[in-house]
């Protein structure tokens, strides 16, 4: 799955050269951390893809789906005291937001959504949130920064770039 997500960044990086300013539909990678609640040992990093599309100048619906490139570590507070630290496992998360968007260069942006997360130990459907904001380098290349809530045991952290075409 690795190779198909690192696939998908290569191609989404190729096509910037097709992309015009007035389409409603945009693209984007971004890197992230993601943490997690008491139970979550260490900070874990992934990619992450995003496919767009924007209604109005303000508002977009976004599919989102994120990729953990390295293992989280669980731990239980009544386990790890006489046996050390609990196992690891992945977290891949595919969610679904309604974006508004400030309409400026420098911009804010707020999303909300349903999420499916996927992990060794359950596959749950919960609700998703984010906040961000984000520079137009040019009128159809965006850098955001963003944080986003997935679960009360994950959060993700990232920076990314996007591409209207």
């Amino acid at each position: 799955m690795k190779a198909i997500v690192a696939f998908g960044f290569v191609s989404l990086l190729s096509s910037a050269a097709v992309l015009a300013e007035d389409s409603p539909y945009y693209v984007g990678t971004s890197a992230f951390a993601a943490t997690g609640g008491k139970h979550i040992d260490t900070i874990g990093a992934g990619l992450a893809l995003q496919f767009g599309y924007r209604i109005s100048p303000n508002w977009a619906i976004e599919a989102d789906h994120h990729e953990t490139l390295q293992k989280l570590k669980y731990s239980d507070d009544t386990n790890t005291f006489c046996c050390g630290s609990g196992p690891e496992f992945d977290v891949n998360t595919t969610a679904v937001f309604g974006v508004f968007r400030t309409n400026d260069d420098l911009y804010f942006k707020a999303k909300a959504g349903f999420n499916l997360q996927d992990s060794n130990f359950q596959n749950s459907l919960a609700p998703a949130f984010g906040l961000g904001g984000g520079y137009k380098i040019t009128p159809n290349t965006h850098l955001e920064l963003e944080w986003e809530k997935y679960s009360s045991s994950l959060d993700h952290f990232s920076l990314g770039i996007k591409f209207s075409f």
